[in-house]
């Protein structure tokens, strides 16, 4: 393994340990999560109605594991708890989808014609898009740590590992802007209080609604572009706004608090795949470019 593929293994191996990390904290200390949610709600709003009592022991074993594998993945990754927690992930969207945990997006502005009734239908899938990051980063570690060939020129980062970062950090940008468009309450709140905490600016709720509209077509924008071409440039703006949102939930939410201890770093550490994701696609085409032949004269 070059260096270059040392890298990226190592950036996605810290930011798989932070993510799991996070949702051990949230499952095991927090204990409020739409997993566990899922777990105790009754079947008529989307739960499965296992009880109070097994829904805490089912969240806290899944916390157990994720600590697990968070520490396993620093020192020697495994397979069997990647998959597992791929499979968390994948089934923490599917509780968010089920119990329509969530902002709400509007389809009023398509009309009354197919078009709304498809989106409709499209909408509570939110969820998967939102978190499509989160379940592909434990998958592409795996592709990426136990590749025995040389792919793209040296790096063990081959086309499906290449494709499946590029779809899921579209997906997941494509979701995030939806919701900003949607002038989501979480949204307009994490801006106007990052303004007053860090600028010690009072922004107000209509300048907060006009930049969500900006981030939205924005964050839409990026997740096209991120399909269509091989931008170094687009990837690394990706990764930097990533991080600088996963970062303003330790700005915004309460890092110490008795009812809600480290919420902040917990929320930080869950969206760790929004910017570890494009970065490796910016390191990964930095090699492309660099031992790109030259062209003949």
């Amino acid at each position: 393994m070059n260096n270059d593929s040392r890298l990226i293994d190592w950036i996605l191996r810290i930011a798989v340990a932070m993510q799991a990390l996070g949702y051990a904290w949230l499952l095991g200390i927090l204990n409020e999560s739409p997993f566990l949610g899922w777990l105790w709600e009754p079947t008529d709003v989307g739960g499965l109605a296992l009880g109070e009592g097994t829904a805490l022991v089912i969240s806290r074993t899944v916390a157990a594991v994720l600590f697990v594998t968070a520490v396993s993945t620093l020192v020697r990754p495994s397979r069997v708890l990647l998959y597992a927690m791929a499979a968390f992930q994948f089934c923490y969207a599917v509780a968010s989808w089920q119990i329509g945990e969530g902002y709400p997006l509007s389809t009023s502005w398509l009309g009354s014609g197919v078009l709304r009734q498809v989106a409709g239908q499209v909408v509570p899938l939110l969820p998967f898009a939102t978190g499509a990051a989160r379940i592909a980063a434990p998958l592409v570690l795996i592709l990426v740590h136990w590749s025995n060939k040389r792919k793209l020129l040296g790096v063990s980062f081959g086309w499906f590992s290449e494709w499946l970062v590029r779809v899921s950090v579209a997906l997941t940008f494509a979701g995030h802007g939806l919701e900003a468009l949607s002038m989501h309450p979480k949204f307009i709140d994490m801006i106007m209080l990052s303004g007053q905490r860090v600028l010690g600016l009072g922004i107000s709720q209509s300048l907060a609604q006009t930049s969500l509209v900006v981030i939205g077509v924005v964050d839409l924008t990026l997740a096209m572009l991120i399909l269509l071409f091989r931008s170094r440039l687009v990837a690394g703006y990706m990764a930097f706004w990533g991080l600088i949102t996963a970062a303003a939930r330790l700005i915004v939410l309460p890092v110490v608090s008795t009812e809600f201890p480290a919420v902040g770093a917990s929320e930080f550490s869950q969206r760790a795949s929004h910017w570890a994701l494009p970065l490796l696609l910016v390191l990964a085409w930095r090699v492309v470019k660099r031992e790109r032949p030259p062209k003949d004269d």
